[in-house]
């Protein structure tokens, strides 16, 4: 908004007045020397008030300042979580809250959902990757305990909500008013539950007072089971259910008793995405010093980090786009160049429509280096 007063603009309007008044306004002369203490204030204070402005605005404000203004229209930020793995033990059971590793990673025990899990004690995605199987190591020696296994992983970590999801989810509400029951409370519901990153609201799904829900990952993924039983008691409980069959599939609604969020008479599903899997294969020539299992590394991060800003940031109807695909293999360090009438996905030249049910899966990525 203040862009241009700058201390150089500043600078400008004082000569110009010094040659007005007919006095020397030459660099290191006196009245210019008093004048440039006073344009680095005025653009410094230029400077801080256009910050201002930007932080009042739903467009520009971020960190506390957004977290504070969305917080006011009911819109609270997701703080990062703790990843959980399933566990079981040989011998003894440890007592909950006692501590383990695995590889680099500490884990306390807790129980959660009438099991025994470990928690993540960092919050965030880092401790998503564990292969279970592993031997779990007590920090403290338990008498009577032979052997502890580490499990699936049962809910991922995930980070806490950056600032352009945050924003996406308040401007949501503002322009859909999200109240009694409409398509954008719904979506509000879903997506203000830990470990949600999108949810796609299908009203009528199943008929009339039926709506379904379609919720992915924090990654833009498939979700864990635990975070669509939460939904589902958190909306609308299944207790008996309510039977519904939709293109040849049976599907189970809440009873609508109204025994969560939603009014009486709303049939509420929650349910994950089916998972499109999709291989990208193409020729390239790589930079010297890599090899193709690190391209291939590289070149799969980037496009699992595509999948993800479809699925959370993009338009319901997701179609995986071979123009972006090779913009990130064009970008990527250890592409030297590619061929892109090589490019492939799942053996087609063409674009991979993916819908609003569905989830893009990276299945492989093939360099025909």
């Amino acid at each position: 908004m203040f862009e241009e007063f700058t201390e150089d603009y500043f600078m400008d309007q004082a000569r110009a007045l010094g040659e007005e008044y007919g006095v020397d306004t030459r660099q290191g002369s006196l009245f210019m020397d008093a004048a440039t203490g006073h344009c680095i204030r005025i653009a410094k204070f230029m400077n801080d008030l256009s910050t201002a402005f930007e932080m009042l605005a739903v467009d520009t404000c971020t960190g506390d300042v957004l977290t504070e203004k969305a917080a006011q229209d009911g819109i609270y930020r997701q703080s990062a979580t703790p990843s959980y793995y399933e566990v079981s033990f040989t011998g003894t059971t440890p007592e909950l809250g006692s501590r383990f590793f695995v590889e680099t990673c500490y884990f306390k025990l807790i129980s959660k959902d009438d099991r025994f899990l470990l928690e993540s004690e960092v919050l965030g995605t880092a401790t998503n990757s564990i292969l279970p199987g592993q031997n779990v190591v007590p920090v403290y020696e338990v008498n009577g305990l032979e052997a502890c296994t580490l499990g699936s992983l049962y809910i991922p970590g995930a980070e806490e909500e950056t600032d352009d999801d945050l924003r996406s989810r308040w401007q949501e509400k503002k322009t859909g008013p999200a109240q009694n029951n409409n398509r954008s409370q719904y979506k509000v519901w879903c997506e203000e539950r830990a470990g949600v990153g999108r949810a796609h609201i299908l009203p009528l799904y199943g008929g009339e007072n039926t709506v379904k829900a379609v919720i992915y990952s924090t990654e833009g993924g498939i979700p864990a089971k635990s975070i669509l039983e939460d939904i589902q008691s958190y909306i609308d409980p299944i207790v008996e259910g309510y039977q519904v069959t939709v293109n040849g599939k049976a599907l189970t609604f809440s009873d609508g008793l109204g025994d969560g969020v939603s009014d009486l008479g709303a049939h509420f599903l929650a349910a994950a995405p089916e998972a499109v899997d999709i291989s990208v294969s193409f020729s390239a020539d790589l930079k010297s010093g890599y090899s193709k299992q690190t391209a291939q590394t590289e070149v799969q991060n980037a496009i699992k980090t595509y999948f993800k800003t479809l699925v959370v940031d993009g338009d319901e109807d997701i179609t995986v786009r071979v123009s972006s695909i090779g913009s990130l293999i064009a970008s990527a360090e250890s592409i030297l160049d590619y061929v892109p009438a090589s490019l492939k996905l799942n053996g087609s030249t063409e674009n991979v429509k993916v819908g609003k049910e569905s989830a893009p899966v990276l299945k492989e990525v093939l360099i025909d280096a």
